[in-house]
């Protein structure tokens, strides 16, 4: 794929159960931008001088396409959030004029979301456990050591490891030391819920695109927890996902009829899994210090970004 001088990359590196497909899909939506065949490529989570050849040529094959206007390629892989320094200096050596897009959710919420959406399968480490039960062990897990991480059980490695990635002032501010603050763009889950319209102005205004697009705009809700009569059913589903991942990129609508058809037949309307208040709580007091900490960051880095009303004392 021939690279224009005036091409542009956008990489969307955080985080998990906070919008970030919903992002992707409304800005795969823009004339101006080009999708990467897989949402999530990962590229930059194995290190860069691992692979052969021209790492740019082999990073720019990871998208849909290209013609002979200048165009602005998006991909969004969430977890490069928490790769922290090491990640963003991967993704630096290979585009040093990226902007880097961050979209992130209370810490305690994204915790209930990733449950509900792990829930009842059995392949994944909360099948079969109760909520409040979670909350503990994964408390109990964060209290252990690094060095000691060994000795806890596969189960309470991924509990600890969903609570570790929701501390987010102890990656992002790497992602600045690298690319500069003008070039990263920290955005709020709390936003794309109350206007994702003023949200994607911002978003366009950070990547000097235009924000026509949206002005008409039908925001759908893109990769909403559900609840899912047959887990079958759902492996297949998410296997033809993958495999037909690119073409859908390049046809929104059929995916979103794929995803209206899929619900009809598997996601039973008006189930929800039961989430105490005293489990929530538990949450929202853990995180408090680093959501504290975390807005103070903010307040000093990006002092005309308000900080959402998450729990910090």
């Amino acid at each position: 794929m021939p690279k224009l001088e005036t091409d542009k990359h956008l990489v969307i590196a955080g985080t998990n159960k906070s919008g970030t497909t919903a992002v992707f899909r409304y800005l795969g939506d823009h004339p101006a931008v080009i999708l990467s065949k897989f949402k999530e490529s990962e590229f930059f989570l194995t290190p860069v001088e691992d692979r052969e050849g021209d790492v740019r040529e082999s990073y720019q094959s990871q998208f849909l396409g290209n013609d002979s206007e200048p165009k602005l390629f998006v991909e969004a892989t969430p977890q490069y959030l928490h790769g922290g320094a090491t990640v963003a200096n991967r993704i630096s050596s290979v585009l040093p004029d990226a902007k880097v897009l961050f979209v992130l959710r209370n810490p305690a919420d994204r915790v209930i979301s990733y449950f509900r959406s792990s829930y009842g399968q059995p392949k994944l480490p909360t099948y079969g456990i109760e909520f409040d039960l979670f909350v503990s062990k994964a408390i109990r897990a964060m209290q252990v050591d690094d060095t000691e991480v060994g000795r806890l059980t596969d189960q309470e490695r991924a509990f600890r490891q969903e609570l570790r990635i929701s501390r987010y002032g102890q990656y992002l501010p790497a992602f600045v030391d690298v690319f500069g603050a003008d070039n990263v763009l920290v955005t709020f889950f709390d936003q794309l819920q109350s206007s994702p319209q003023a949200l994607m102005n911002e978003i366009c205004g950070f990547l000097g695109i235009d924000s026509h697009t949206y002005k008409d705009y039908v925001f759908t809700v893109e990769n909403q927890t559900r609840i899912h009569r047959s887990a079958s059913l759902q492996s297949v589903s998410g296997t033809l996902n993958a495999r037909l991942e690119p073409m859908l990129n390049r046809f929104p609508s059929l995916r979103r009829a794929a995803r209206h058809m899929y619900d009809r037949i598997n996601v039973p309307h008006g189930q929800q899994i039961a989430i105490p208040d005293e489990s929530k709580q538990q949450l929202e007091e853990f995180f408090a210090p680093w959501n504290a900490t975390f807005a103070s960051w903010l307040a000093e880095v990006y002092p005309d970004k308000p900080f959402p009303g998450w729990r910090t004392k």
